[in-house]
């Protein structure tokens, strides 16, 4: 398969070479513009598969760009992902509406931008091709993956289900009607993510305008199918071991996308239910002065108005610890709201700027022990080992062991890279076993 050519159109210069690295280490093609008007100029010349486009820029902003790319006949074609700082629904409507494919909003992780580029690649191919739709199988994507991607992208579509004479509606990402059979609502959604349905087929930007309108959230519409679920005499067909199996994704799905804020005006849960990235990007954008304690991981960071003001990890701060807390993230966490300590200002940065520069450090070293199949070992020193007295770096840490391979590199006083080479020669050598 021929490598995919994107052109990245941004003016920050550090996102858009992590952007690139990303993307280069994915299989694709890249070229940089650094505003619009260098875009249009290398569109000039030759013609991409797909661009990314940043919305606030100099000389030319996002909407400006995509604007002369939509009205040039031989541009109108590209597919267009968006980028920007904001979550506003009104730019997500804005950008759609004026000829975006799809929009992300920063930071965002590598999976999420890789699989919305693949995505928006194979709307394109589809579209090229004489059929005017997408086909599916739950069994690759299941229905509320699908329904995400719809909401995030602000989509409109029919997801239309054959063998169970279903159809969703969706509208700039919002479900606003569903059926199967006789059933609508809540209930026909239930129906549908119980039953083991295969094939699907999404026409999008297709919606009749008879249909009853009542526009609701995925996390509501999920939630309300989850319970009409639980409720044994639903009238809602479907296997009894499918009920408990969709009944626990659903949950699960929930619990990824929203964090409940107790009687104390505390936000807590774990993170292995919401990355420390996603509940970092949440509270940058919605510029909450916060402070966040991570105890499992002797962590704690202080966010005031979206800005960072302070990260700690046992004795690292700073960057140092920041990517040290993303690596490891793991246990428990509690947020609370406007109750910082006395602390200065004077080094803070915003989320967003921090988040984007230690992404690349953060994969790159998780890339590394994954190729080591390291990962998941408990790990002791032998100090009768012959080489022992050679690892200074390790013996002088004796009181940590046993401990996990991530424990010991994010605990080790030096940089990570290093304290993954003193790792992996130990390993080697038998010192730690």
């Amino acid at each position: 398969m021929d490598k995919k050519t994107i052109l990245i159109i941004d003016d920050a210069d550090v996102f858009r070479k992590i952007v690139a690295m990303i993307l280069t280490k994915s299989g694709y093609h890249v070229i940089q513009a650094e505003n619009g008007s260098q875009g249009i100029r290398i569109l000039k010349k030759l013609t991409p598969d797909l661009i990314l486009l940043d919305l606030n820029m100099p000389v030319m902003d996002g909407f400006e760009t995509l604007a002369e790319i939509r009205k040039n006949s031989g541009l109108s074609e590209i597919p267009v992902i968006m980028l920007t700082l904001s979550s506003d629904k009104d730019f997500k409507i804005q950008a759609l509406n004026s000829g975006a494919d799809d929009y992300i909003v920063k930071p965002f992780d590598r999976e999420e931008l890789i699989a919305r580029i693949e995505a928006v690649l194979r709307r394109s191919n589809a579209q090229q091709a004489p059929e005017t739709y997408l086909k599916g199988n739950f069994s690759y994507i299941p229905l509320w993956d699908l329904l995400w991607i719809m909401e995030s992208g602000s989509r409109s579509a029919v997801i239309h289900v054959e063998s169970l004479d279903a159809d969703i509606f969706v509208e700039y990402g919002l479900l606003i009607h569903v059926r199967m059979g006789e059933l609508t609502g809540d209930e026909a959604l239930a129906g549908i993510l119980v039953n083991d349905a295969e094939d699907f087929l999404i026409r999008f930007d297709e919606l009749p305008q008879d249909i009853p309108r009542k526009p609701a959230g995925l996390s509501k519409a999920l939630m309300n199918a989850s319970t009409i679920l639980e409720t044994k005499n639903s009238g809602v067909a479907g296997k009894t071991n499918g009920r408990s199996r969709i009944i626990k994704m659903i949950k699960k799905t929930l619990r990824q996308s929203e964090c409940l804020v107790d009687a104390d005006g505390r936000l807590e849960g774990f993170l292995s239910d919401i990355s420390l990235w996603v509940l970092l990007q949440s509270l940058g954008d919605a510029q909450k002065t916060v402070r966040i304690t991570l105890e499992n991981m002797d962590g704690e960071i202080f966010i005031r108005e979206g800005n960072l003001v302070y990260v700690a990890m046992n004795h690292f701060t700073g960057e140092s610890a920041l990517t040290r807390l993303l690596l490891l993230e793991k246990g428990h966490f509690t947020v609370r709201f406007d109750n910082l300590p006395d602390i200065t200002d004077e080094n803070s940065i915003t989320l967003i700027s921090i988040l984007m520069k230690t992404i690349a450090g953060v994969d790159e070293i998780r890339d590394q022990i994954n190729a080591s199949q390291n990962e998941n070992r408990i790990l002791d020193i032998d100090e009768t080992h012959p080489a022992s007295p050679d690892f200074p770096g390790l013996t002088q840490y004796r009181e940590m062991f046993p401990a996990t391979y991530l424990d010991i590199l994010t605990r080790l006083s030096g940089a990570l890279e290093e304290n993954f080479k003193l790792i992996e020669s130990a390993l080697q050598q038998g010192v730690l076993v």
